[in-house]
């Protein structure tokens, strides 16, 4: 018994920090994440990455996307927003989540339809200002993730069984 429940420990173990890991990479690179611009605009490195589906959609702006973890001397404010055929959403200011990286802005909006979308990110600060106006297309999103959920279900199913199922003691003999 002590054994298996070592094992479902370990297993448990490996499993939050491959989780935790994910989390501390950028943020922009979720699953269906899509990279939109990098390079200089005004006086700044920018890298701009989208996940782009209707009802979700999270626009990331890494400045100095080279040295993403280096926390710059200037903080500017980041603004965002989407807009499609007299549709309009935002502005949203972006903000920087803890556990990001030191110079990743997020904002999420939520488009209602998919399609081809404009969207704009204004950045403004002590070294100037910019604009980058960039199209992405929407798209529907995938619903429930049901592949993730057997794959999880398939791994803590058979540690907890090993864990809290008695053994048969077999005759000595």
């Amino acid at each position: 018994m002590a054994a298996a429940m070592a094992l479902a420990m370990a297993v448990l173990t490996a499993c939050v920090l491959v989780a935790g890991t994910s989390q501390v990479q950028a943020h922009s690179r979720h699953e269906g994440s899509v990279e939109l611009y990098r390079g200089g605009s005004g006086p700044y490195e920018v890298l701009v990455a989208v996940v782009p589906r209707v009802g979700f959609l999270e626009v990331t702006v890494v400045l100095a996307p080279d040295t993403p973890d280096v926390l710059l001397p200037y903080m500017p404010q980041v603004v965002v927003l989407a807009e499609r055929k007299g549709q309009r959403i935002g502005p949203a200011t972006a903000t920087r989540p803890p556990g990001l990286r030191a110079n990743e802005y997020t904002a999420i909006l939520e488009p209602g339809e998919a399609g081809q979308w404009e969207i704009t990110v204004s950045i403004d600060g002590e070294r100037g200002t910019t604009t980058l106006v960039l199209p992405v297309t929407v798209g529907q999103g995938r619903g429930f993730p049901w592949p993730a959920l057997a794959a999880g279900l398939g791994i803590v199913l058979p540690i907890l069984w090993l864990a809290f199922v008695p053994r048969r003691k077999r005759p000595s003999g």
